[in-house]
């Protein structure tokens, strides 16, 4: 029902700070006020102050009307409608629905509330993290410049600090990355903990694609519990499996190691080369880092040298201006204070120099070195099941830099591991978990690998049929229950007292009910002849593969 309020009236009610003037409660409708107070979401007693108020203008409010009007309001405020709108506006509950309508308002508010707050600091997150990428993004210009305003002014103090100051900056940022990175793939999650009640599928795949490890289904599930939503776990796991596959690329697990990011293991299957990959890239990050840290302490030894050559500059011009004896000894013997203290300050700069050409010599030797263990290469191919194919790719990539490739090597490590990865044992988990089937095994082993592998992917479509053959048999027990009940009832009806069509209806229906439960009843004897069936061609595949199995 729609009211009328007057201006004055809303305005008064909205502020919630000023009593209302004798004017207000001499032309106030209680009701109306009562009923908005209930649609602005706010409690019985937001209005006491105007009570009182009113009173003190012996205009007492008409509390029966003021009730009537809130009740009808709270009717139309807790409604699951209402209760979704008003979370997601991020606007607070006091508790005030009724405890008829208080469970379904709930279900609707609390995970839209959750989500927009989870909303709200996802956009600060990324907003850090933006600001943050964009000023690391400018910096390498603003230090070229500077140390160009270095060399040409001959390493003045001003400039060194300017310098300086841009350097220490650029290894502060580079250094909370991580953490803002962090910041925002929680808040990423905290939005994905709300959505995945509604689409597991969906938010099975980002959490995948943002590093989440797999036991985050269990976090999910129990907060789609809290919201009284259950959460549909085989469809969030479909998705992160798909999300998997994407994530687990070489150029993912490079990303994340130069990003110092945390990885915990989950593409270990995937992508066996993804842990290497990505600690090849957090090695070289650190790296990277420790030489920029380096850069910064050598940077500050040599401000500290300029400062003390500036302050011998300026004390040599005193000494000049001087014609005071006694204050010429004074200028002199700070002058050979900061001489002994200069001759320090170059050792140290010369140290600070050298340990940061270490750093920057052990990067040149990482980088040159990355693949330079050639049969460790080839045992990680052979482990993916690649051939020798991958041999002249190394061979051109690695030829750019200058780099020979060790072949004998790179064999003898690919052949040893081809040698453990194409067994039967090995086909049939490939096969079983939708690897790609290689063909580079050696002739010997080929045949065996091809057969087992074929078994891994007839035992993983058997397995799975039996998981759907399983919920039909669970479906049809449930109909079966529904149809003995209303058997049952049919039949206590017809052992009373009833009038011929009634009765006669009731036999019929009793008769269909009959026929229902006879055709559920064979349907669910036909799918368990099917699911023994395929539980002996499981288990004539398992004994084959008995440890792998297991």
């Amino acid at each position: 029902m729609k009211k009328t309020i007057t201006l004055l009236l809303l305005t008064s009610l909205l502020a919630g700070c000023a009593s209302m003037s004798e004017e207000e409660c001499a032309t106030a409708s209680w009701y109306d006020i009562g009923y908005e107070s209930a649609i602005l979401g706010r409690l019985k007693s937001a209005n006491e102050r105007d009570f009182r108020a009113c009173e003190k203008h012996d205009i007492p409010a008409n509390i029966g009307q003021y009730d009537q009007g809130y009740t009808v309001g709270l009717n139309e405020f807790c409604t699951p409608a209402n209760g979704a709108s008003w979370g997601k506006q991020g606007k607070p509950y006091y508790n005030q629905c009724p405890a008829s309508r208080e469970p379904a308002f709930l279900r609707e508010y609390k995970p839209a509330f959750a989500l927009s707050q989870a909303e709200q600091q996802l956009q600060r997150a990324q907003n850090e993290l933006t600001k943050d990428e964009n000023r690391l993004a400018a910096l390498p210009a603003a230090i070229a410049k500077a140390e160009a305003d270095v060399a040409f002014f001959d390493s003045t103090s001003l400039f060194l600090e300017k310098l300086k100051a841009l350097q220490v900056e650029q290894q502060t940022l580079t250094e909370r990355l991580p953490s803002r990175l962090n910041a925002v793939t929680q808040a990423k999650s905290a939005v994905n903990a709300v959505n995945a009640c509604e689409s597991p599928f969906d938010i099975g795949i980002d959490d995948a694609l943002a590093g989440l490890p797999a036991d985050t289904v269990s976090q999910r599930a129990s907060t789609c519990r809290s919201y009284a939503r259950p959460i549909d776990s085989r469809e969030y796991l479909r998705g992160y499996d798909s999300g998997l596959v994407r994530f687990c690329t070489d150029t993912k697990a490079r990303q994340l190691g130069s990003q110092g990011s945390d990885y915990s293991g989950q593409c270990s299957e995937v992508n066996p080369d993804f842990s290497r990959q990505y600690n090849i890239a957090k090695y070289d990050s650190e790296l990277s880092l420790a030489l920029a840290k380096a850069d910064n302490r050598w940077l500050e030894a040599k401000l500290t040298v300029a400062k003390s050559e500036e302050q011998i500059t300026d004390l040599l011009e005193q000494i000049t201006q001087a014609t005071e004896l006694a204050d010429i000894e004074l200028l002199q013997a700070q002058l050979t204070a900061t001489r002994e203290l200069l001759v320090e300050q170059q050792d140290r700069e010369l140290a600070v120099r050298l340990e940061r050409d270490e750093r920057q010599l052990s990067l040149n030797r990482f980088n040159q070195c990355k693949t330079g263990d050639w049969y460790t290469l080839g045992l990680i191919d052979g482990d993916a099941g690649k051939g020798y194919s991958a041999l002249g790719e190394y061979q051109q990539t690695c030829g750019q830099f200058g780099l020979m490739v060790d072949t004998q090597a790179y064999r003898r490590g690919l052949s040893d591991a081809l040698g453990r990865y194409c067994t039967p044992a090995n086909g049939f988990l490939n096969g079983r978990t939708g690897l790609p089937m290689t063909n580079n095994c050696p002739s010997n082993m080929a045949l065996e690998y091809q057969r087992a592998y074929r078994d891994g992917v007839r035992y993983n479509t058997l397995n799975r049929l039996q998981d759907q053959d399983q919920q039909q048999i669970f479906d049809i027990e449930k109909q079966l229950q529904v149809v003995a009940k209303s058997i049952n009832t049919t039949r206590d009806r017809l052992a009373g007292e009833l009038k011929p069509e009634t009765r006669a209806e009731l036999e019929r229906n009793l008769q269909q009910l009959n026929q229902r439960r006879l055709g559920l009843s064979d349907q669910l004897q036909a799918i368990q002849r099917q699911q023994a069936n395929r539980t002996r061609e499981i288990q004539q595949i398992e004994r084959r593969y008995p440890v792998v199995v297991l």
